[in-house]
């Protein structure tokens, strides 16, 4: 008993951990900020950026960055919870509330917060009197509301998430066990699916029409560039998605959420993160060549050896939704297997 207690009093409490995530969400906000902005106005465009091509950016990429923000902030706390890394102090006054699905947590304030900062950003850009913006100057206008709104919706979404969280798992209440198909479609795939669809959407919107009208103009769009383009977005969010859902799987294994299901004779429990990353990433770069080639086989197979912009879009916003569900259904599999053999192991220890 006096070992854990001085392993507690070393770890945070769940207030001294929100600076962890504030922390977190600075870094995460100037990656994607200086990601996005190069993919969408450097590799796909001159550098620069017209006033209504800034203007549509900063509409989807701020209402879908805040989602995702928020909704990595929840998992990677909850996570941390079961790792150990944070204890629960004093709450404070706050109750819990029992709601355990990340997105039912993050939807009614992000949300609305989401469209609002895109709509503000996206009427005030005309009151600058210009036409265009480097592309510096979009990473700023991008990170300064995305960052504000992400840490103030942090430090108001995650105190009562961190108390509801520990109490459900203290007194193992996951309260209504959804079906696994329920679960999977409502909980991973639908959110995400949106989101990203949304994203690579307007991002083939830019992208496609600078194969068009860039310093190589062409008069369509060549099969095997969609075909290969098809092939890295969906290998590309196949790894992030995979991260995602395996990520907040975890929790809910934890929880009691999830079906029980044991594999007290399975080893994946021991194998270590290392291998883990090791395993994803060539996994990844796997899929991504396959679905490359066997689109090139399909489109040629068809006789399609051109397509217009908006054809070239939709196929980029199919890879997205498709990479998606492959990406949730293999991070739901792996991350439900693996923490059920971790649990199937610490009670047997």
């Amino acid at each position: 008993m006096s070992n854990q207690a001085g392993k507690d009093k070393q770890r945070p409490d769940h207030k001294k951990y929100l600076v962890v995530q504030f922390v977190r969400n600075l870094v995460g906000v100037v990656i994607v900020v200086a990601l996005l902005g190069w993919v969408v106005f450097g590799l796909f465009g001159p550098g620069s950026g017209t006033l209504v091509e800034v203007r549509a950016f900063m509409l989807l990429f701020l209402l879908c960055f805040v989602l995702i923000q928020c909704h990595g902030a929840v998992i990677n706390t909850r996570r941390d919870f079961l790792r150990g890394k944070w204890v629960m102090g004093d709450p404070g006054g706050i109750e819990p509330d029992g709601v355990l699905n990340p997105w039912r947590r993050i939807a009614p304030t992000a949300l609305p917060m989401g469209i609002a900062i895109s709509l503000a950003v996206w009427s005030v850009l005309p009151l600058t009197g210009r036409e265009s913006f480097r592309l510096l100057t979009i990473d700023a206008i991008a990170f300064v509301p995305l960052w504000v709104v992400t840490s103030v919706l942090i430090a108001f979404i995650l105190p009562r998430d961190q108390v509801s969280f520990a109490c459900a798992l203290a007194e193992k209440s996951p309260g209504p066990v959804p079906s696994l198909s329920g679960y999977f479609l409502l909980e991973h795939v639908l959110p995400w699916g949106v989101i990203q669809g949304v994203i690579n959407m307007g991002i083939g919107i830019k992208q496609f029409k600078w194969v068009l009208e860039g310093p190589e103009p062409a008069e369509a769009i060549a099969a095997s560039l969609v075909a290969w383009d098809f092939g890295i977005v969906f290998g590309i969010l196949f790894f992030f998605m995979f991260l995602a859902s395996d990520g907040q799987v975890r929790g809910d294994v934890r929880l009691g959420r999830l079906t029980k299901k044991r594999f007290r004779r399975s080893k994946v429990g021991r194998i270590g993160v290392p291998l883990v990353a090791v395993g994803v990433i060539i996994t990844t770069v796997v899929v991504m060549t396959a679905v490359a080639l066997i689109m090139e086989v399909i489109l040629a197979g068809a006789g399609l050896t051109d397509f217009s912009v908006e054809t070239a879009v939709a196929f980029k916003t199919v890879s997205a939704m498709l990479g998606t569900l492959a990406g949730c259904g293999a991070g739901v599999w792996w991350g439900r297997r693996r923490e059920s053999a971790l649990v199937a192991a610490e009670e047997r220890e």
